[in-house]
C-alpha cells in the first residue's frame, strides 16, 4: 500500500492523543505514520527532525499529504515551507470549540 496521507507526530508522548486523531483519517485515505525519534543523548531540534523527514518522504514513490497535530504539526509545516516540492501538500486545521 502507498500512503498519500502522512500523518507526522512530534513524538512518543503523544501516543494517547494521536490514536483517536489516526483512527478518524484512516477514513480520508492510505494513512502511514511518522514519529520523530530523537535518540536520547542526541541533538533534539527542528532541523534533525526536517532531516530525518525528508529522509522518510524521498523513499516514498509518490509525494503525500502531510497532517500532524502539536509539534508534528509544526514539523509538517516547516517541512513544506522548507522543501516546497517535497510534499503533496499539507493542511493547518484547527480542532476544538468554535471562538465566538
Amino acid at each position: 500500500m502507498v500512503p498519500n496521507l502522512l500523518f507526522v507526530s512530534g513524538g512518543a508522548h503523544w501516543a494517547a492523543i494521536d490514536r483517536p486523531l489516526l483512527h478518524g483519517l484512516a477514513a480520508c485515505g492510505r494513512l502511514a505514520y511518522w514519529q520523530y525519534q530523537a535518540e536520547a543523548d542526541g541533538e533534539h531540534s527542528l532541523e534533525v527532525a526536517l532531516v530525518l523527514l525528508h529522509d522518510y518522504l524521498k523513499g516514498l514513490p509518490q509525494p503525500v499529504h502531510l497532517v500532524g497535530h502539536g509539534m508534528g504539526g509544526v514539523l509538517a509545516w516547516y517541512y513544506a515551507a522548507a522543501i516546497p516540492n517535497g510534499c503533496d501538500r499539507w493542511r493547518c486545521w484547527r480542532w476544538g470549540p468554535t471562538q465566538r
